[in-house]
């Protein structure tokens, strides 16, 4: 080969030197960035199998956390619930001994008074088992009444 002539094709020459090896390097680096583009893809892959993992894994836990929550609003829904019937059922009984208080206890007080009054008769007679038939007698009506009473008060 003949020596450069002239400065341009010194200049020539070299850069083409230089071209070459950076076509040199450019050659070796692409099994690097072919070995690069093989990692990424296996880590695409095993993120991708990683995500679908990660989302049944969230699926699970928002049913689970639904579930969760429909058992304590039922919880709570059903204490209410027996608050309210406790307190209907208080209401219910007050209601029911007033009742039986201004309606039944008049009624009650004069059927007493006669029966008073038979007891005291009872006792000014001379017969003391006359005494004791007054208050069998007493006991028998007082039983009925209260059967009686108990009977309307409990029946549907």
């Amino acid at each position: 080969m003949n020596p450069p002539v002239t400065s341009s094709e010194a200049l020539l020459i070299e850069a083409l030197d230089e071209m070459s090896k950076v076509l040199h390097r450019v050659e070796t680096l692409i099994p690097a960035l072919n070995t690069g583009q093989r990692g990424m893809m296996e880590a695409s892959a095993k993120l991708a199998a990683q995500l679908s993992t990660v989302e049944a894994r969230m699926v699970a836990f928002a049913e689970a956390a639904k579930i969760h929550a429909v058992k304590h609003i039922a919880e709570r829904t059903d204490e209410a619930a027996r608050q309210a019937i406790n307190l209907q059922l208080r209401a219910m009984q007050e209601a029911a001994r007033v009742l039986f208080l201004k309606e039944l206890g008049p009624a009650l007080q004069s059927l007493v008074q006669p029966l008073q009054r038979v007891q005291e008769v009872a006792r000014q007679s001379a017969r003391p088992w006359d005494a004791w038939l007054t208050h069998a007698a007493t006991a028998g009506v007082a039983s009925l009444w209260t059967w009686l009473v108990a009977a309307g008060v409990w029946r549907p």
